[in-house]
């Protein structure tokens, strides 16, 4: 719901269903698409919402909390270059 909220508040285009969804996460076995990790995932836009993007099925990924929060208002390209730029633990 909330996102839905963000969508209809920013007059995003598109939208995507359950079965969509869950889809999106079956293919990335249930893991983030940014760092791998197992967790519970989250909605992410690969161009953020305020920047444009849609709340299409294709600019959607899933997320952990984690790289959600710490893409913010990055797009997915510049967010993978930045954590490329990042050391490695």
């Amino acid at each position: 719901m909330w996102q839905r909220r963000r969508a209809r508040e920013a007059h995003a285009t598109g939208s995507l269903s359950a079965t969509e969804w869950l889809d999106l996460v079956a293919s990335y076995r249930a893991r983030c698409a940014y760092c791998g990790s197992v967790a519970p995932l989250e909605m992410d836009h690969r161009i953020p919402l305020v920047r444009g993007g849609t709340n299409a099925i294709d600019n959607i990924l899933p997320a952990c909390g984690r790289c959600n929060r710490r893409k913010h208002t990055r797009t997915e390209d510049e967010f993978r270059a930045w954590l490329a730029r990042q050391p490695h633990d």
